[in-house]
């Protein structure tokens, strides 16, 4: 992410679906390194996109990163297909979208 930042390019960062679950302390330490990027991240992270076919799922996905994005200040979304989230990244990276 320290990588990414650097760059001052945009980009928009896909989760595949099936992620294994994060330990608290690894889960902590992405908390801290938000808080401290938000800026920089908000600046150039164009959003961030989940990938999740089942629809119950994919609805509490939704929730979830509703409460993610206002707090990190990064536009999230949740999408059925990785072809929908390709596309919607390119969406996201296009000036003048």
């Amino acid at each position: 992410m320290d990588a990414l930042l650097a760059k001052a390019q945009p980009f928009v960062i896909l989760f595949e679906e099936g992620q294994p679950e994060e330990a608290h302390d690894d889960r902590k330490t992405r908390g801290i390194w938000l808080k401290r990027n938000k800026v920089a991240l908000g600046e150039r992270c164009k959003g961030v996109i989940a990938i999740e076919p089942d629809a119950v799922r994919r609805a509490a996905l939704k929730a979830q990163t509703a409460l993610a994005s206002r707090a990190f200040g990064v536009a999230m979304e949740v999408v059925a297909s990785r072809a929908v989230a390709e596309r919607r990244a390119r969406e996201l990276l296009t000036p003048e979208y």
